[in-house]
């Protein structure tokens, strides 16, 4: 569709970024500022996203900063959902492949669709090699994850335990 902009930043938290109108309806990369509520979103549910010592949770604070993290709304205090990825290979499977880290949609946005855009508008920002796949790993109870991953065209190739929790490995 076509691109609009959203600039600057407001010192009551606003709005930040830029907009970027081809991933949806106001997919956009986070704000260094943003990334602290980013944080503790996710250390607040480290079961769910598989973060079982110091260690994954330092290596989460790495990829939220450094690789692609992108956020549906106009900022991080009306966010609808975040979503962050980067290159990893998936052992065996996918060398080389992209490997979308962590999605989250606020519980008030949920079984809107939003999952489904955060991962359509990230994948067409970042264009990661066709050849090359993308994969994610979803805890094996998250029932609504693995049927929208399939309906975008991924597949559950294997399954993985990460500490107590076992993950579900899909591919596309």
């Amino acid at each position: 569709g076509p691109s609009s902009s959203m600039t600057g930043q407001t010192a009551n938290n606003v709005s930040y970024g830029t907009k970027l109108g081809s991933a949806g309806p106001s997919l956009r990369k986070a704000e260094p500022i943003e990334l602290p509520h980013l944080i503790n979103i996710l250390t607040g549910l480290k079961d769910e996203f598989m973060l079982i010592d110091k260690q994954s949770i330092d290596l989460m604070i790495k990829n939220l900063s450094q690789q692609d993290t992108y956020i549906m709304g106009a900022s991080s205090m009306e966010m609808k959902g975040f979503i962050n990825g980067g290159p990893r290979g998936l052992p065996i499977k996918a060398p080389g492949a992209y490997y979308i880290r962590f999605a989250w949609v606020d519980p008030n946005s949920r079984n809107q669709g939003i999952f489904k855009q955060l991962i359509s508008g990230l994948l067409a920002q970042v264009k990661p090699p066709e050849n090359r796949g993308v994969w994610m790993q979803i805890n094996e109870n998250n029932k609504a994850c693995q049927k929208a991953v399939s309906s975008l065209g991924f597949k559950h190739i294997d399954t993985w335990q990460v500490g107590e929790k076992t993950s579900q490995i899909w591919l596309k």
